[in-house]
């Protein structure tokens, strides 16, 4: 089924995709797919969030800083207000760039890097502007994740020494002073401050809020191999943590991907750069953790699955985005009981042409049960956004209050 007469018709930088799985799955409406911006280099993945309106909102690093676009519209095809420039004065690192919105508020933290050493910076976007978030002064660490509570309060992970203990801890401001709640002390370092080929895929990590609005927590640690760090509790703690689990030599890439269900249950996708150079799935099973490969086929100069993001819809189906760098693809895998099911949104550039960047992207759920995707195209050398409207079970569902949506950013 296409929908090319819901607004598709009126844009030029329109493509419509079919939107059937390759394996036959129905139901499934069109990809519609829009350039939202030129790219003078990819720098970091971008981050998207949906405002209160449904809104799609974009932040990207590009070779002249952070950038910031705003649908003007809900749904496909919104069209796209102009690009803010944050206007930053040291040069933006490798890490990933973390969105949160509260109604139209919206929340930004992100790495930059003053030589070798990274800072972290906070923003605030009013609807017009972004203003720097006020914080105390001993809170300039890079952020690794970033919510905000039902009250709309943000909170972020930072990894932290200066009160006189290491590790990660929950950073919060409010009333006028900063609080630091331990996470995960003294586990080994996280992944920010590789400057080779691969650096920009081997940072930063992500923080989701549960519907019981409990903290979960992914990083990949530094700890001379690929392992996992993944914690969950309170925004209070104490937090239980697992920082070693599904371990081996050197083999995270493509910063890790973390949602949540609505009966609290995490589900995780990664790449695996060695020895099988492809997409892994994890889901805690009982006290350990479930894993399968979702493709594989990739080696050194062709990553399959970098960057990719897993989303939990309100019928609690699990659906994973990410590039085949192999083939040039931008794939979107949903969890069958026979399997899992890929179909192709869109061609992206390989890695050979556009490295180990392209492709990398940021996927959300808005309120209607519609999925919005925004990556890197390194083929046209642009900042793309595709869009599938929801199915009609979804629509019904959500009509009914059936089933509650878990939102989260790569966020």
């Amino acid at each position: 089924m296409s929908y090319a007469s819901n607004g598709c018709w009126f844009a030029a930088s329109c493509v419509l995709v079919a939107g059937v799985l390759a394996t036959g799955a129905a139901g499934q409406a069109g990809w519609q797919i829009e350039s939202v911006a030129g790219m003078g280099g990819n720098v970091v993945p971008p981050a998207l969030v949906f405002d209160g309106q449904d809104r799609a909102n974009v932040v990207y690093g590009d070779s002249g800083g952070v950038r910031h676009a705003r649908a003007t519209g809900a749904g496909a095809i919104p069209g796209w207000a102009s690009s803010v420039g944050l206007n930053l004065s040291y040069s933006l690192g490798g890490g990933p760039v973390y969105l949160a919105a509260v109604q139209d508020v919206l929340y930004l933290g992100f790495h930059q890097h003053g030589g070798r050493t990274p800072y972290g910076y906070l923003r605030v976007f009013d609807g017009t502007d972004w203003q720097p978030y006020v914080t105390d002064s001993s809170s300039g660490q890079p952020p690794y994740g970033l919510v905000t509570d039902a009250a709309g309060q943000p909170h972020w992970v930072m990894y932290h020494s200066t009160t006189g203990s290491v590790g990660y801890k929950v950073y919060t401001y409010a009333g006028g002073a900063g609080t630091y709640t331990p996470l995960a002390m003294n586990v080994g370092s996280p992944v920010y401050n590789r400057y080779d080929d691969d650096g920009p895929l081997l940072q930063g990590g992500e923080a989701v809020l549960d519907a019981g609005g409990n903290l979960h927590f992914l990083q990949y640690l530094d700890a001379g191999g690929g392992t996992l760090l993944y914690a969950n509790g309170p925004l209070g703690g104490p937090f239980q943590v697992d920082d070693n689990f599904d371990p081996s030599w050197k083999v995270k890439l493509g910063l890790p991907s973390l949602a949540v269900d609505a009966g609290g249950t995490p589900h995780i996708a990664y790449t695996e750069q060695w020895p099988t150079y492809g997409l892994k799935y994890l889901t805690r099973s009982g006290d350990g953790w479930a894993s399968e490969y979702i493709e594989t086929g990739g080696d050194i100069g062709a990553y399959v699955g970098t960057s990719p993001d897993v989303l939990v819809d309100a019928a609690g189906q699990v659906h994973v985005f990410y590039a085949d760098l192999a083939n040039g693809l931008l794939k979107h895998a949903v969890k069958q009981a026979s399997g899992w099911q890929i179909e192709s949104i869109d061609t992206i550039g390989t890695q050979a042409t556009g490295g180990v960047l392209a492709g990398s992207l940021s996927a959300a759920i808005d309120s209607t049960g519609g999925i919005g995707v925004a990556y890197y195209d390194a083929a046209s050398s642009s900042l793309k956004y595709a869009y599938m409207v929801p199915e009609p079970a979804t629509l019904a569902l959500l009509a009914i209050g059936g089933l509650a949506v878990i939102r989260r950013r790569r966020a």
